[in-house]
């Protein structure tokens, strides 16, 4: 009978700790839903940043505007810059 009843607390804790996962597992997934989500505002923000930073890059090329530019002809990163953005 002492094996049936040792038996029995296992189980019972087992259940006690399925129990408590089942109830903090739904804060948990939502939590990281959250935060992927808005990582993935945060990434797409700064894409359309560089993409606009890339196409103020190619349109100084074009039209041959090199007056902000380092040794190699390249535009100097803080004349590309959206500055109020970086403040």
């Amino acid at each position: 009978m002492d094996i049936f009843g040792g038996f029995l607390i296992i189980v019972w804790m087992a259940g006690l700790f399925l129990t408590i996962i089942w109830f903090i597992l739904p804060f948990v997934i939502f939590n990281i839903k959250l935060r992927c989500d808005e990582i993935s505002m945060r990434l797409a923000s700064i894409e359309s940043r560089l993409a606009e930073i890339d196409s103020r890059l190619l349109d100084a090329r074009m039209d041959g505007n090199a007056d902000r530019s380092d040794s190699q002809g390249e535009p100097l990163a803080s004349s590309l810059a959206n500055q109020d953005v970086l403040k």
